[in-house]
């Protein structure tokens, strides 16, 4: 649809049909990468830039976990924060958990533009993210007393109702949104206030 079979085979790309991948397939890469692949653009760009000896990676105190379980490294404190934060949403993302749930939901609702399992999850996985590197950045500008684990699993679990909110349902209109942020309310497994109109809209939680 958007590139000749020439084009594909002279940039080595390898084109995988949407319906390949299943969703639980989509989720499991998105955890794996958070544990091991720093958000971090300048810690990631780093990381690439040493040489691939083991020596090297023992010794550099900015890397990110390696890839391979033989040779030693040293986990950044960013690194720290994902694979805190990604124990603590991996549950969600089990088969028949909350953000499948509310996947399947979004899907069955009216959008604005096309919806796509691809783009709507893309869209989700960037707001988590932005939310682990915010309690990065707190640990950094914090040194003294950073998040405490108890607060960065209340933080996440927040956000994971905020994210696929606006990820999944960012393309609805308002009214559309705002039953299927009560939807949300009522599926979700942490202390929000009641669905309207015994409480307020998440849209405004």
């Amino acid at each position: 649809k958007y590139a000749t079979l020439a084009t594909v085979s002279r940039c080595g790309m390898i084109w995988f049909s949407e319906e390949t991948l299943t969703t639980q397939m989509i989720f499991q890469n998105y955890l794996a990468k958070l544990r091991e692949v720093s958000l971090d653009e300048n810690e990631r760009d780093q990381y690439q830039a040493r040489p691939a000896s083991s020596g090297d990676a023992a010794s550099s105190s900015g890397a990110s976990a390696s890839a391979s379980s033989s040779a030693p490294s040293v986990v950044s404190a960013s690194m720290r924060v994902q694979r805190e934060a990604a124990d603590v949403i991996a549950q969600y993302f089990e088969a028949g958990a909350l953000v499948h749930k509310v996947l399947e939901n979004a899907q069955s609702r009216a959008h604005i533009m096309d919806f796509t399992r691809l783009r709507v999850l893309g869209a989700m996985f960037s707001l988590l993210n932005k939310g682990i590197t915010n309690i990065a950045d707190y640990n950094t500008a914090h040194p003294d007393f950073p998040m405490s684990a108890d607060v960065v699993n209340k933080y996440m679990t927040n956000r994971l109702l905020f994210a696929p909110m606006w990820g999944l349902g960012g393309s609805m209109g308002l009214a559309e949104r705002e039953a299927f942020g009560a939807f949300i309310q009522g599926i979700a497994t942490t202390p929000v206030p009641d669905a309207p109109p015994a409480g307020p809209c998440l849209l405004g939680f």
